[in-house]
């Protein structure tokens, strides 16, 4: 039957039900089919997602250590994590607002930033400030906290000193010292040397009690870039970036670069962190040969962990959210056979039209105009551009067929 006119932009909505409906129908035939030799598959959660088969997929040789993917947070969504081989994630992120809560600056006012000649002291749940990472006393503060959750919690891995997610840190000499002269990189103020400076206090501290424990970092924004120094061997920095941007090819270059001379800091453990939302973008973000390569290169330069924030609309974000969980299993897997699988498998008789709506909308994604920027058009009515009309009609009469 013939459906009814739908707005352009509607269509992906439509395009997340028709793919759930297809692979509805093909999932009972898939019962039947799957032989007891060939591993169960776990395409998105649920049922509909799910091909029976005889034990999971064995990690490979070079399986990321860690492998995170944020917003799966239902019953069905942490199952099929477990059965895509994920695990949880070490301690990174943002905490210094919790090491130093603005309840301690009655104490210790000089932990915190110097701001027009005096400290200031951050509004309670405040995420826009840092403490004075240039001064001995903070780093001796942080390894004091890192090392008494260390002793509560002796199976702990890591402890979080990963920066607020904020851009006041002060000019104190200690900070002014570290971060002049001002240099920049990629367009912001280069603050690497202040941030992994205070990791290094902070971790040769703890390392006098807890040699075998890690502290980690936020390689974020203004502190991207790989720090003029070596980095002490138990922190475990996480480098950010949104890969999808991978179309813009000084953007790629750097980016590649970047990872290389992080890998060379001198960490024993070192993170990748990706953006693969999901939640913020009603189209398709699919960046699919960008984020295999970037896994791929990390993985062989020598990057162990990863963490990525997702919070996966299935129907549009199913292909990227099961190729990154394979991928972090074993990140030599053919990147084509893969994809291949997805297709195959989980839409059954509808994989041709559907491999060609999802490729056009990576070809689209790759294809767009302008400049790269950090996150582009999440959030933003932009992305709607990249879908024209006509590309949605297009893109309708692929789901049609489906």
């Amino acid at each position: 039957m013939s459906l009814p006119r739908i707005p352009s932009r509607c269509l992906f909505a439509l395009g997340s039900l028709i793919a759930l409906v297809v692979a509805a129908g093909a999932w009972l035939r898939r019962v039947e089919q799957v032989g007891d030799s060939e591993p169960e598959r776990w395409f998105i959660p649920g049922p509909l997602g799910h091909e029976p088969g005889k034990g999971s997929r064995m990690l490979g040789a070079d399986a990321y250590l860690s492998r995170f993917i944020g917003g799966l947070d239902s019953p069905s969504a942490r199952e099929w994590a477990k059965r895509n081989n994920l695990t949880g994630a070490l301690s990174f992120s943002h905490h210094l607002a919790q090491v130093f809560p603005p309840g301690l600056f009655a104490a210790h006012p000089e932990y915190f930033p110097w701001v027009n000649g005096q400290r200031e002291r951050p509004a309670e749940n405040s995420q826009s400030w840092n403490p004075d990472l240039g001064r001995a006393d903070v780093a001796a503060h942080a390894a004091a906290a890192a090392r008494e959750a260390f002793v509560k919690e002796p199976s702990r891995v890591s402890f979080a000193l990963g920066v607020n997610d904020g851009l006041v840190f002060g000019d104190s000499p200690e900070t002014l010292a570290a971060v002049s002269p001002i240099s920049w990189f990629r367009g912001r103020p280069d603050f690497s040397n202040l941030v992994f400076g205070f990791m290094n206090r902070s971790a040769a501290d703890l390392e006098r009690t807890h040699s075998g424990k890690y502290l980690g970092a936020l390689a974020y924004y203004w502190a991207e870039n790989a720090p003029g120094f070596p980095v002490h061997p138990q922190v475990v920095p996480f480098l950010t970036a949104d890969r999808s941007q991978g179309y813009d090819t000084a953007f790629w270059q750097e980016e590649l670069a970047l990872q290389a001379r992080w890998a060379k800091v001198g960490t024993r453990r070192i993170g990748l962190y990706d953006y693969l939302f999901g939640s913020g973008f009603i189209v398709p973000r699919i960046h699919l040969r960008f984020i295999a390569d970037s896994l791929r290169h990390a993985r062989g330069v020598g990057f162990t962990d990863y963490y990525c924030e997702a919070t996966p609309n299935w129907g549009i974000d199913g292909p990227m959210t099961w190729l990154v969980a394979q991928l972090l299993a074993e990140p030599r897997q053919n990147v084509d056979a893969l994809i291949s699988e997805y297709y195959d498998r989980y839409f059954q008789e509808a994989a041709a039209p559907m491999r060609g709506f999802f490729e056009r909308c990576e070809a689209l994604w790759r294809s767009q105009s302008g400049h790269s920027y950090w996150l582009k058009h999440y959030r933003n009515e932009s992305q709607a551009d990249l879908f024209p009309s006509e590309v949605g009609a297009e893109l309708r009469l692929l789901l049609t067929e489906a």
